[in-house]
């Protein structure tokens, strides 16, 4: 495998930024510095950055969409002893994943786990922007000027952010529907409460192109060989 796919595939960047990092010689294989990208990588090789020791899984790459419910941890061990995301997964998959970014515990619906650290930063990086959409309950009704407030954008303690799409769901206008690309944490019930509202449920159904509509809550599917073929042209598209 060569150099820069290797770092890739263990998750510690992406290919194009593994080219970078090769070239300021701080990987080393076998104690020597690496300059170059394409440098082919064997099972015996030591890799390293700095004190790091970087090894990739070389086991076949799996991919899993849940419908994530309340009450879990994303997270595939939690030292607290709580349930999380993976648990919902075992015993039926033994191949060792992670989940694609976080959802809070008392946020539901559609997230990503794999084994596959390439496609895990790329769908996580900022830089990338990959599109999520969440149907948010409120506590009360969404006046006029709050949603038009929300649809300007709201400053918060991060910085700036404006939401890609607001809609309103229900004549209640207590179901709104959102767009957003920022993968800042808790970004949506911050959003929220910057205009005076409190988040009640918060269900992410859409996720890059990933969503939950056939799988039930707590309940997951593995991604068919053609869903697994658009999500690497998705990453690889976004990585250009």
């Amino acid at each position: 495998m060569y150099l820069n796919k290797f770092l890739a595939y263990a998750g510690v960047c992406s290919r194009r930024a593994a080219v970078q990092l090769i070239a300021t010689g701080q990987v080393r294989i076998n104690g020597k510095a690496v300059r170059e990208p394409f440098h082919d990588v064997v099972d015996s090789d030591c890799v390293m950055i700095g004190s790091r020791v970087v090894n990739v899984d070389r086991q076949e790459l799996v991919y899993i969409v849940l419908n994530k419910p309340k009450g879990y941890i994303t997270s595939a061990a939690d030292d607290k002893g709580r349930q999380t995301v993976v648990d919902l997964i075992r015993p039926s998959v033994k191949t060792r994943i992670f989940p694609v970014g976080r959802l809070d515990v008392d946020t539901t619906g559609v997230l990503l786990l794999t084994n596959d650290g390439e496609s895990a930063h790329v769908l996580t990086h900022p830089r990338y922007e990959v599109k999520k959409v969440y149907d948010v309950t409120l506590s009360r009704a969404l006046c006029a000027s709050e949603e038009e407030m929300l649809r300007k954008g709201v400053n918060l303690e991060d910085g700036f952010v404006k939401p890609d799409e607001v809609t309103v769901l229900d004549k209640k206008r207590m179901l709104i529907r959102i767009a957003i690309h920022s993968g800042r944490n808790r970004i949506v019930r911050r959003m929220f409460a910057a205009v005076g509202q409190r988040v009640a449920e918060l269900d992410r159904i859409q996720f890059g192109f990933l969503n939950h509509h056939t799988i039930g809550r707590g309940q997951y599917k593995k991604l068919s060989v053609a869903e697994v073929k658009r999500l690497r042209s998705f990453v690889a598209q976004l990585s250009e």
